[in-house]
């Protein structure tokens, strides 16, 4: 496990932070949604105090020799040599494109690595996320923001919400894993996610891995240093996937396996500092609580989340 330390600057401390949680991306293969992705990369970069966490498979990871490949299940962009000589490097420089504007505009918090690229660093001794890690960071460092810290398969990380001046600030917490197992009810995939808040003391946990898009919010109420009363909202999250399963002409490890249709696209974790006066009927009530919220509303070309 990993920890990750991270700070943002917003105008007003009351200012909405978004974050868009994308994994399951999958670029390399045949049904990965191209445009639906470059949707939400141009969103995060259009869009003020909107930032991305990268929740691993974000490539296919598969090569020729991988007993796993089929030549139906390749995305077209991989034929020739424009993105490199190996069917991964290819992979390796086509993301890295991808990514570096939001690099250059300091939007990534985080990066994962999921079992996809796990697998082919056990395998094949190549660790992309790592690379992809150092190499967006020179870039990030560069355009004068901070590194792109590699939180592995999994991460504690601090999230610093600080205003422009520096004179007022608060934090969230994160656990944040790929993920893993074949839950696929509705029930499993609740239970999944609401699990992590059962173990990880935090204020959002998010994972990927299983292909759809779930949240549950678990709100407490909690005591602050000086002894007052506090809402404390907590989330945990299932955060979709890229990956279309149906692609006609393609088989796929979905359609093997029988698993439904599912919505693409990430979930979208907002965050908003709440600050009031303390009612008179509970004067030892905090003033100060984090609203912390979800959407996920662009699914196909043309839709946007506002």
């Amino acid at each position: 496990m990993e920890l990750v330390t991270q700070s943002v600057t917003v105008n007003s401390i009351r200012d909405e932070v978004r974050i868009v949680c994308m994994g399951c991306i999958h670029h390399g293969a045949a049904g990965c949604d191209e445009k639906l992705a470059d949707q939400w990369y141009d969103y995060i970069l259009r869009k003020p105090n909107t930032y991305v966490i990268f929740g691993g498979d974000l490539v296919d990871s598969i090569h020729e020799r991988d007993p796993r490949y089929l030549d139906e299940e390749v995305a077209p962009w991989t034929y020739g040599k424009k993105w490199g000589g190996t069917l991964i490097d290819k992979q390796y420089h086509y993301a890295l494109e991808k990514w570096r504007p939001l690099a250059e505009a300091g939007k990534i918090l985080w990066i994962h690595a999921g079992n996809h690229e796990w697998k082919l660093k056990t395998t094949s001794s190549r660790d992309l996320t790592l690379d992809w890690s150092r190499e967006l960071s020179k870039i990030s460092v560069k355009a004068g923001f901070g590194e792109v810290p590699y939180a592995g398969l999994s991460a504690l990380s601090n999230l610093f919400i600080r205003n422009r001046d520096h004179t007022s600030s608060y934090r969230l917490t994160f656990f944040s894993n790929h993920g893993g197992g074949g839950a696929q009810s509705d029930g499993g995939i609740i239970n999944k996610a609401m699990s992590m808040l059962r173990v990880y003391d935090v204020d959002v946990a998010l994972m990927w891995h299983v292909h759809r898009k779930a949240h549950q919010g678990s709100p407490m109420w909690s005591l602050t240093d000086n002894g007052k009363r506090v809402r404390r909202e907590r989330l945990a999250a299932v955060c979709g996937t890229f990956l279309n399963g149906h692609t006609e002409g393609v088989g796929s490890y979905a359609e093997l396996k029988g698993y439904l249709p599912q919505l693409l696209g990430p979930l979208v974790v907002h965050i908003k500092r709440e600050i009031s006066r303390a009612p008179k009927s509970d004067p030892k009530r905090s003033t100060h609580y984090t609203r912390i919220f979800v959407s996920d509303a662009i699914t196909t070309e043309g839709q946007e989340e506002t």
